[in-house]
């Protein structure tokens, strides 16, 4: 059975979660709980040695960085849900990347604008400074989603894993100092429609926005 090493809060970690869910897979969650430290563990850290979440395993295999497990997980289970023809595998990927490239700090305001509120703990630091710079980074980010998805209800038109990872993190942006919904109509339906899956609310969706 797939064992994904995960932690209910991590948007990273309900990419895969995400993806799980889409593809029906059973699996063994074993949480990380990166507010206690676990992710620092010698266990831990032989799985992945940037102690990060999530770690896939899938027998000998032990993949990290969440949208290298989505890919991993489309080509190998996707079925339906992942593009088989070299041309349409390239443009998933290609989301795959814009995602990994363009959304990371957002992680940061995230915390910052939710978790701390909320639980009294601070993360990374989230200044003015890099506030304003993700804030350019997001919204040049967006503004290309906001093209795209105009005549699309979804990146490849119908709904596939690459989704899963995009649509984890323009969730991510709500209710953040990042969040500017009436800018971009077209990436607040597309939030939308990914938040109404019933694979969301299996993975633990909601758990992003404590």
């Amino acid at each position: 059975m797939l064992r994904l090493h995960t932690f209910p809060p991590s948007s990273n970690a309900l990419k895969v979660r995400f993806a799980l869910a889409e593809l029906g897979l059973p699996y063994e969650a074993v949480e990380v709980n990166i507010l206690r430290g676990d992710q620092r563990d010698a266990a831990f850290l032989g799985k992945n040695p940037h102690g990060k979440i999530p770690v896939l395993e899938d027998g000998a295999l032990v993949l990290r960085e969440s949208d290298a497990i989505v890919a991993y997980l489309g080509d190998t289970y996707g079925a339906a849900l992942w593009p088989k023809s070299p041309a349409a595998r390239a443009e998933a990927l290609q989301w795959l990347f814009f995602d990994a490239a363009n959304f990371g700090y957002a992680g940061r305001i995230w915390w910052a604008d939710v978790i701390t509120p909320k639980t009294g703990r601070t993360g990374p630091a989230a200044g003015p400074e890099l506030v304003g710079q993700v804030a350019t980074d997001v919204g040049r980010a967006l503004g290309v989603l906001e093209t795209h998805l105009t005549s699309r209800d979804y990146l490849l038109g119908d709904f596939t894993l690459a989704d899963c990872s995009v649509g984890v993190m323009v969730n991510l942006l709500r209710g953040t100092r990042l969040d500017t919904p009436e800018a971009f109509p077209a990436v607040t339906a597309y939030r939308d429609r990914i938040r109404a899956r019933d694979a969301w609310t299996a993975a633990g969706g909601k758990a992003i926005e404590l």
